[in-house]
């Protein structure tokens, strides 16, 4: 079996996936079910899930925002247990690490790049729950900072399109797909991929981002091994 282009991957996905609002059980499934196919495939494996299906703290109006935020992130730890006890049922190998220890006798333990290197080259694939562990810093923030720790040769980013447009697609049926851009002209162009902290961290470390389609079939393994889907950013 052929080795992966990027054998060790950082997978951002939305909490959104798991239901409109909290967690919908064929979702919960068919999310385990994903992932698990996804570790199947010889590829080492980090998540980092949102918590948008309970709240997102950014447009709260009604409670202070470092409140909001830690709620969000709460949701974040919610949402990696859920996911984490449909893999272990699956027979699947995974690991819950938090920023935030609010749960320890509830599978979560507190993130440590080093057990999580030790874990993901034997074959654990670990979910990243807890954001930043601080506020005013969004999941995207997270992905880019444990894609770093973790030493990923990729970070995926799973969107509702298919990559990374010249302007938004939803509103401009014009738009034109970007299948290859650097770090600098998405700064220059304006292009909203994720939010500057989390872009600038995988820029100063050199960590490509390849944005894709959440709903594209087999998209991560394919991506892993190689095949160019969505839009690459390095």
């Amino acid at each position: 079996m052929p080795l992966p282009t990027y054998p060790r991957v950082l997978l951002k996905l939305s909490g959104e996936a798991l239901g409109s609002s909290a967690i919908e059980s064929d979702n919960l499934e068919i999310f385990a079910k994903n992932l698990l196919t996804i570790q199947q495939e010889n590829i080492e494996l980090g998540v980092v899930i949102g918590g948008g299906n309970w709240l997102r703290g950014r447009e709260s109006e009604f409670m202070d925002r470092v409140v909001a935020d830690q709620l969000g992130m709460y949701a974040t730890i919610m949402n990696g247990l859920a996911v984490s006890s449909k893999i272990r049922e699956l027979g699947g190998k995974v690991e819950v690490m938090s920023a935030q220890l609010a749960f320890p006798t509830a599978g979560c333990s507190a993130f440590d790049y080093v057990k999580a290197r030790e874990l993901l080259s034997e074959g654990v694939m670990i979910i990243f729950v807890g954001g930043t562990g601080n506020p005013f810093f969004s999941t995207d923030s997270a992905a880019a900072l444990r894609g770093v720790q973790i030493k990923a040769d990729i970070l995926l980013k799973a969107t509702k399109h298919d990559g990374v447009y010249d302007k938004d697609p939803a509103k401009y049926s014009e738009a034109k797909l970007h299948h290859k851009i650097s770090y600098p002209e998405v700064i220059a162009e304006r292009l909203e991929v994720m939010d500057l902290t989390a872009f600038d961290l995988c820029h100063q470390h050199k960590l490509p981002i390849r944005v894709f389609n959440m709903n594209s079939q087999n998209a991560v393994i394919n991506i892993a091994y190689g095949e160019e889907i969505g839009t690459l950013i390095n």
